[in-house]
C-alpha cells in the first residue's frame, strides 16, 4: 500500500476540523498553529504546505517567505487557503492571490467560496485533487 503524501497544515485552531475532514483520508497531516512551530516542522519529511490565510494572526506571508528561504522547503508546493469567511471581492481575491504567488505559493484557494459554490463534498474533493496534482508535478 502506497503511503499517503505528508502535508504541513498551518492553520488557526478553528480551521483544524474543516481541513482535517477534507484531507485526512488521502494525506498524512501535521498541524501547527504558530509560525515558530511551522518553521520547525519544515525540516520534517513533508511533500507540501497548506497555509490558512489567518494562520497565526495572519502570518501566512511570513511562512511563505520563510519556506522559500529554506533549501529543504523552497521547492515544495505551497498552497494558501482561505478556510473561513465571507466571499472576497474580486479585487481583494486577485490581490491576495497575486501576493501569494509572488512569494512562491503554488496556488491560492478560497475553500470557503468553493464550499458555497459546489457544496462541502465536492469542494473537499477538488481541494484534494488540486493538492495531489501539485505534489505530482513537484
Amino acid at each position: 500500500m502506497k503511503a499517503k503524501p505528508s502535508l504541513l497544515v498551518a492553520v488557526r485552531p478553528k480551521g483544524l476540523p474543516r481541513l482535517c475532514k477534507a484531507l485526512e483520508a488521502e494525506f498524512s497531516l501535521a498541524f501547527c498553529h504558530t509560525l515558530a512551530d511551522a518553521q520547525a516542522m519544515l525540516d520534517k519529511d513533508i511533500q507540501g504546505i497548506v497555509c490558512g490565510t489567518n494562520f497565526d494572526e495572519s502570518r501566512m506571508f511570513d511562512l511563505l517567505r520563510y519556506a522559500k528561504s529554506k533549501e529543504q522547503a523552497r521547492n515544495l508546493p505551497s498552497v494558501c487557503v482561505k478556510v473561513f469567511g465571507s466571499v472576497l471581492h474580486d479585487g481583494t481575491f486577485a490581490g491576495v492571490e497575486k501576493a501569494a504567488k509572488l512569494l512562491g505559493a503554488s496556488a491560492y484557494i478560497d475553500f470557503a467560496q468553493w464550499r458555497v459554490e459546489m457544496g462541502k463534498l465536492d469542494a473537499a474533493m477538488k481541494l484534494r485533487s488540486t493538492l495531489h496534482a501539485l505534489i505530482a508535478n513537484h
